[in-house]
């Protein structure tokens, strides 16, 4: 506000006093900033607010002029006004204040303001001037007045006009900031949204021809902040765009920091939380499942990264630097839930005991129950000869049907005529509770199937050896005791199955998946 800049003045006005008592170097700095502040105020011009209607003086009579009037500015032009104080000021007397001609200059123009607005046009006596007019022809506002030509014209001298062309460097620039700050937004928007979608950014760093680099150049073709970014690339510096892969993946490691932040913040706020982790061949991923403030559930990942030591206390003690390296407190680890593989669930070695044995007391461990469940039924398959059998033909018909198109072609014709007919599935080697979808897809289509495998056997479009093939693979589907087993399976794998998925949903309880597992005991009974 202009008030606020009248004690800035003054403050300057002061240490402009007191050059004489701080070194040369200091004076040179001082001189300097009082410069600058007084070109910045120049620039600006008086403060002269338009408002509907300017606040009451409720000190003043009602009958009389009880507020600022905006119609001053054009008869004194130097008039300016402050809404917080609601005061008016005189501008060359805010930047001048001091000097010859000014020992008894009235200092509410230059400090705290005039707000007497009955007062400003006349005194209410005959002949008795107002404060502005009595003011605006004073000999301390000509003085300031004067000391203020006197600077604009000194504007023309050449070292003034080269800090004119300084600024407008400085404004340039700042233009160009605030450019690359928007073109910046879009792009890391573009991150956010093939991020949240999943969606790869590119192929590898050569590649310029990724989904980044080309949703960019869809949006271009609609953005004129875009357009004109990528228009101009030759004319920047180093030509840059900020769509390398390098700012590809500091937009990615940007969000990623922000969004794990984020799920400390909350985790923290929580104060009390469970882990889990999972690994794969070449990478382990670590989650966090805790209660928000609003009684939310939530279940976040907080950090996938590379496993050296896949033993139980080699990922232990990878869980244990993430909780730490992400500031969160170890004490606050109230539960532990991994998957039911040995390295997670041994009492001796596995993960959850190594974890108890590092922090010095009992953190409880509740494996996966859907892995659980499908674990007891591999293992319970794998001990039974015919069992296997089962699986090793099934896959032998997907091999064999796949591998050509052609026999492809000759199956899918012949499912065409049955009613709710699957075609042929891969059996999962990781999900053992898939294997249903292929067992049901071969038992609904069984007949087709076949079919099939007995005209490739007999045909003469196919080779000696592809019908040699079919006609093994024949006689072990058309085995009794395949039949039998494959039915056998069918039935013990679609109950476990209902309650793997069942176990699996997010809004699952402990009752309920009590009473689903009794349920399925009793009906595999």
């Amino acid at each position: 506000s202009v008030g606020k800049f009248a004690k800035l003045c003054k403050l300057l006005s002061e240490c402009e006093l007191k050059l004489d008592e701080v070194k040369n170097t200091d004076n040179l700095h001082l001189e300097k900033l009082l410069i600058e502040m007084t070109e910045l105020a120049s620039e600006l011009g008086p403060h002269q607010v338009k408002l509907n209607n300017f606040p009451i003086n409720k000190d003043i009579d009602k009958r009389k002029q009880n507020r600022f009037s905006s119609l001053w500015y054009k008869e004194y032009p130097h008039l300016e006004y402050s809404i917080l104080k609601d005061s008016a000021f005189c501008y060359v007397c805010c930047l001048f204040p001091n000097g010859p001609g000014r020992e008894n200059s009235e200092v509410a123009w230059v400090e705290n303001g005039i707000r007497t607005w009955h007062k400003m046009k006349s005194r209410g006596k005959k002949g008795k001037r107002g404060k502005l007019s009595e003011h605006f022809s004073s000999k301390s506002h000509k003085a300031s007045l004067l000391d203020y030509c006197n600077y604009c014209n000194s504007a023309q001298h050449i070292n003034l006009l080269l800090d004119k062309k300084q600024r407008q460097i400085v404004i340039s620039k700042k233009k160009e900031m605030e450019s690359n700050k928007c073109v910046t937004k879009v792009l890391i928007d573009f991150a956010r949204t093939l991020g949240r979608q999943g969606i790869a950014f590119r192929g590898d760093d050569r590649d310029e021809n990724g989904n980044f680099r080309q949703l960019v150049y869809f949006m271009s073709r609609h953005n004129l902040v875009l357009k004109r970014w990528l228009s101009n690339i030759k004319l920047r510096k180093y030509h840059v765009t900020y769509m390398s892969a390098k700012s590809q993946n500091d937009f990615i490691h940007l969000l990623g920091q922000d969004v794990q932040s984020k799920i400390v913040s909350e985790v923290n706020q929580a104060s009390m939380f469970s882990i889990m982790a999972d690994t794969t061949p070449d990478v382990s991923h670590s989650a966090v499942r805790y209660v928000d403030n609003n009684c939310n559930i939530k279940e976040r990942i907080v950090q996938i990264c590379e496993v050296a030591d896949k033993t139980g206390d080699g990922i232990a003690d990878l869980i244990i630097s993430t909780i730490n390296n992400l500031q969160l407190d170890v004490n606050s680890v109230v539960f532990q839930g991994y998957d039911y593989a040995s390295s997670m669930s041994s009492n001796i070695k596995g993960v959850h005991a190594k974890i108890s044995e590092k922090l010095k007391r009992v953190v409880p461990y509740i494996p996966c129950q859907a892995h659980r469940t499908n674990t007891f039924v591999e293992h319970a398959v794998k001990r039974n000869k015919m069992a296997l059998n089962v699986f090793e033909v099934l896959e032998m018909c997907y091999v064999f049907i796949s591998s050509s198109t052609k026999r492809f072609s000759l199956l899918n014709s012949k499912l065409e005529f049955i009613e709710k007919s699957l075609k042929l599935r891969n059996l999962s080697k990781t999900r053992w509770s898939a294997r249903s979808e292929s067992i049901q897809a071969f038992w609904i289509s069984m007949e087709s199937i076949v079919e099939c495998f007995y005209e490739i056997s007999q045909s003469d479009l196919f080779d000696k050896k592809t019908k040699d093939q079919a006609l093994a693979i024949l006689k072990k589907i058309v085995n009794p005791d395949f039949i039998i087993m494959l039915m056998l399976i069918k039935g013990v794998i679609a109950k476990t199955k209902i309650l793997t998925d069942e176990l699996q949903k997010v809004e699952l309880n402990i009752l309920d998946a009590k009473m689903i597992v009794l349920s399925t005991i009793q009906s595999l009974e």
